[in-house]
């Protein structure tokens, strides 16, 4: 095999202009995630101080909400409509496929985070809510209840929120890896090819 043959069957799987892995890179890199997927905000609350029938101080509120897009960096408190939701008290569990569901959520937001939020969703069982940072509510809850408020808990803390990216994130960040690698590969075959070249790699 000549040097020619042999520089064009190393480079042959990296074919494609270059121009086309760079843009490539350059969106899957730059283009801010929330354009590309629905993100998820997760929310664990802090135990039940106060608590009766089926509860426990074991038990707290825990859920997520999936959003069409990201939430603002800052932004004051905003009614959004969701894609999804599932939450948690430790007795029982709604979520948007549960009987009966609905609820609303709003969210507030400085520098990313979140900040203040008022959260009710009411199933065929009960209802969950937790709610901080509210104007005209001097206080924090979460509370919960069940079987016409015979159940109920309730604690005065607010719980910590963090973003779970969903899978298409994931895969779009796996994506973005591979066509870097494959930037990376290509130059180094390139060099290889030289080296073929010049007579100074051996075969």
């Amino acid at each position: 095999m000549t040097s020619a043959a042999r520089r064009e069957h190393r480079l042959a799987p990296f074919g494609f202009p270059w121009i086309c892995e760079f843009i490539l890179v350059f969106c899957l890199l730059v283009v801010p995630r929330g354009a590309w997927a629905d993100m998820t905000y997760c929310y664990q609350g802090n135990n039940f101080t106060s608590v009766a029938g089926a509860y426990s101080s074991a038990d707290s509120v825990r859920g997520c909400v999936t959003l069409a897009a990201a939430l603002p960096e800052d932004s004051p408190r905003t009614f959004y409509s969701i894609v999804d939701f599932l939450f948690s008290d430790g007795e029982q569990t709604i979520s948007l496929a549960s009987p009966s569901a609905g609820g609303f959520f709003s969210f507030g937001t400085s520098a990313g985070e979140i900040t203040s939020w008022d959260i009710h969703v009411i199933g065929s069982s009960g209802e969950i809510n937790t709610f901080h940072n509210i104007p005209l509510v001097p206080f924090t809850e979460d509370q919960v209840d069940m079987n016409f408020g015979l159940d109920w808990a309730a604690v005065n803390t607010s719980g910590a929120w963090t973003t779970s990216p969903e899978p298409a994130s994931f895969i779009l960040l796996l994506t973005a890896a591979a066509a870097a690698g494959m930037v990376i590969a290509k130059k180094r075959l390139r060099r290889v090819a030289r080296r073929i070249d010049r007579g100074s790699y051996a075969t």
